[in-house]
């Protein structure tokens, strides 16, 4: 389900990791309008200058390892890349980023939200999963033919996914894209360090309501309470078009 360019991409009838050969006929999922009327997209924590900067920093690394795509799968690296952070809910989540293109690949349950979340240089699919391993189908859908290297996130990607990956991309090199990224975002741009100066101010807040909240006899999560509410409020004042309480 292409959200922001009109278009349902159905399922095909048989997974890489169900498939006996396991090969997938792109021919398989034709495409059909989707006349959904998608709300806009949201301002984000981050500016989309921000995002482009990373996914730069990201593209640059790609090049100087012979990379030719990269499939992202992690809360932090998806959110950090993107702006969308996804709750799993038992489903698989990606970010495909290549040198002309980043995708989410989000579950259904999700609806628009994926794509309202995400940056404006992020496009969104959303795949079905009334049949296993959907996302692997997702993924190959965005690399199609492809040959050479694939970033992966090592540490975050399970042993049986990995495998899924390998049957997915079979003329395809596996490479740790995890720990360059770990080390991209320990830089800071001036941008995240005013976030990160506000979000201590806001803790703060928190920290002298749960002062103001402590006498004798008060149990332990009203207290807790006082400091998360105070927070809570002042997030919303703050940044008023992020999300609260999800």
């Amino acid at each position: 389900m292409l959200l922001n360019s009109g278009k349902v991409l159905l399922p095909p009838l048989v997974t890489p990791n169900s498939h006996p050969q396991g090969k997938i006929d792109k021919n398989m999922a034709p495409e059909i309008p989707f006349s959904h009327i998608l709300p806009l997209q949201v301002p984000g924590l981050f500016s989309n200058q921000e995002f482009d900067r990373r996914i730069s920093n990201v593209r640059q690394h790609m090049l100087q390892e012979n990379i030719e795509a990269c499939v992202f799968t992690s809360y932090h690296n998806i959110n950090y890349l993107s702006g969308f952070l996804y709750c799993k809910f038992g489903r698989d989540y990606g970010l495909v980023v290549t040198q002309d293109d980043c995708t989410v690949l989000s579950a259904g349950i999700d609806a628009g939200q994926p794509w309202r979340r995400s940056s404006a240089s992020c496009d969104s699919l959303t795949y079905t999963d009334w049949q296993r391993d959907n996302f692997f189908y997702a993924v190959v859908s965005k690399l199609p033919g492809i040959k050479g290297r694939v970033g992966l996130e090592f540490d975050d990607v399970t042993l049986d996914n990995f495998k899924k990956f390998q049957t997915a991309l079979p003329n395809c090199e596996l490479k740790d894209v995890g720990m360059p990224c770990m080390q991209m975002r320990m830089i800071k741009s001036e941008e995240e360090i005013n976030v990160i100066r506000e979000a201590a101010r806001i803790a703060d807040i928190g920290g002298a309501a749960v002062v103001d909240a402590i006498d004798v006899g008060v149990p332990e999560y009203e207290v807790a309470n006082a400091g998360t509410t105070a927070m809570i409020r002042e997030i919303s004042n703050s940044f008023p078009n992020v999300d609260l309480l999800d």
